[in-house]
């Protein structure tokens, strides 16, 4: 397990979407290429410092299933993301476009306001591609978090 030492030494502060999606390719670089929908949590500090990527569930090639709960319980019960006081969902679009469905439009605003009420905030839901483009619903829709 990484010690907040080791990830100090090794990654940088998310900053932006652009650190976020910089983050992804160096530790998940599969997910760019995947031909099914993968999709994950990355944990965060109180430092904005990234403490993994926990996996939550792979779909097919143009769908994938998030459970609410799950993703809570996932980082709540791992002691590796004790520290974490916020997080990002992050998923693939195999198809290469990053254009959100209106259930990846659902699911990001049902988490902002679990986020919300457990005190553990989503910051941003980032789709990635194939085609190196990306989607940060934070960048394209600030207004839902206000």
């Amino acid at each position: 397990m990484e010690t907040l030492h080791d990830i100090v030494n090794k990654y940088e502060p998310f900053a932006n979407c652009e650190s976020i999606v910089a983050y992804l390719r160096k530790v998940q670089p599969k997910w760019f290429n995947s031909p099914y929908e993968k999709m994950g949590a990355i944990p965060i500090n109180a430092s904005g410092y990234p403490l993994g990527v926990e996996f939550m569930s792979e779909g097919s090639e143009d769908t994938c299933q998030l459970c609410t709960r799950k993703l809570f319980k996932l980082i709540f019960s791992k002691r590796k993301y004790a520290s974490a006081t916020r997080f990002v969902l992050v998923h693939n679009h195999p198809s290469g476009s990053v254009e959100p469905s209106p259930q990846d439009c659902s699911v990001t605003r049902s988490l902002i306001g679990a986020g919300i009420l457990l005190d553990f905030n989503m910051i941003d839901h980032i789709i990635i591609s194939p085609l190196d483009n990306w989607y940060s619903f934070r960048r394209f829709n600030n207004d839902w978090w206000e």
